[in-house]
């Protein structure tokens, strides 16, 4: 989802909804209510307490009562599929590679980056957007500066030496996000996981969902997977 559009979802709720840099650490159980406590020791109980984060990392969050240990296997099984990924953009000032009727995507096995997209504005600035070939360890072989030379060099052999002065190169790696990823999702996935919806404890019933793209049957990984995650949990409500 593009900040854009977050920032207009965010503009509908009321004040203060939303809790930023907030990471939940416990969630108890009472006979009427859920409370969930964050790492800065803010607390505030629920009727019903909605999870979108990716199953494994449940796991880093204190239940009471605890879950089972059947149900953490399932959440330690079920991989987030782009937790590994690192993705990068390069910003120009025009997409130049349409001026020779180049789309500005591409496959490669060639260059550090497997999968390119145009992720120009409408309007503004151009971009050029890639997802690594490397690993998470495969890209902890360079520094930063040498991984954003190779990227470019392999933008320039694709499209042409306009590429070689981008205005900004972002390169975000979302392995080594403790929000995103576990140790266990630096291993790269060799197949395409299958999700499904993820039952809870019988003691978390009514009280606690699990949502998010990973706990899509039709769609998991994308983002069409987590819109019907949450619609499938909201309508269940």
């Amino acid at each position: 989802m593009s900040p854009c559009s977050s920032h207009a979802l965010a503009s509908t709720l009321p004040a203060g909804t939303i809790q930023l840099e907030s990471t939940v650490t416990s969630i108890k159980q009472t006979e009427d209510e859920v409370t969930i406590e964050l790492e800065t020791g803010w607390s505030q109980a629920f009727t019903h307490v909605i999870m979108a984060i990716p199953p494994r990392l449940v796991s880093r969050i204190s239940f009471h009562p605890e879950l089972s240990e059947t149900t953490k296997s399932k959440l330690a099984d079920t991989p987030p599929w782009m937790a590994g990924q690192a993705k990068v953009l390069a910003v120009y000032d025009r997409p130049f590679w349409r001026d020779s009727g180049q789309s500005g995507q591409g496959m490669s096995w060639a260059g550090v980056l497997q999968e390119i997209h145009d992720a120009s504005q409408p309007g503004g600035l151009a971009a050029l957007f890639g997802f690594f070939r490397l690993s998470a360890a495969e890209r902890l072989v360079f520094d930063q500066d040498e991984l954003n030379r190779r990227v470019v060099d392999q933008l320039v052999r694709l499209f042409g030496e306009e590429a070689r002065q981008p205005r900004e190169v972002i390169y975000v790696d979302w392995s080594s996000d403790r929000h995103t990823a576990t140790v266990q999702d630096g291993v790269p996935l060799t197949d395409f996981p299958v999700y499904e919806p993820i039952a809870l404890d019988t003691a978390w019933e009514g009280r606690l969902s699990l949502a998010g793209t990973e706990t899509d049957s039709l769609f998991g990984g994308h983002i069409e997977g987590a819109l019907r995650a949450a619609e499938r949990v909201v309508e269940q409500l």
